[in-house]
């Protein structure tokens, strides 16, 4: 978890038992129920319940919908930068150029 400079706070949700504490988390911040996360997120409670017991399911559309009720924005991030050989990088090279400034 990382803070940004505006207050947010980055989450990184690699698995369905991530995603369940996150949105434990972020309805505990919020002061919700479980109901009304459902309500506002207009999926059924049980469907809810599951994504907080960090059940895998494939309904991401009901996902995502749980998610902004929750306020929690969806970023996409490559997990490693294709087309770079971490071997190939000249890092004295590189940080010669920042040292000139």
């Amino acid at each position: 978890m990382a803070a940004t400079p505006q207050g947010y706070i980055r989450r990184f949700i690699p698995t369905p038992e991530r995603l369940a504490r996150v949105c434990r988390d972020r309805r505990a911040e919020l002061g919700l129920t479980l109901l009304q996360v459902s309500e506002q997120a207009n999926v059924p409670l049980r469907f809810y319940r599951s994504i907080e017991d960090g059940v895998p399911t494939a309904r991401y559309a009901m996902v995502y919908q749980v998610m902004e009720a929750l306020r929690i924005h969806v970023l996409a991030l490559p997990s490693v930068v294709p087309d770079i050989n971490p071997a190939r990088i000249d890092l004295d090279k590189h940080l010669a150029r920042y040292s000139r400034r």
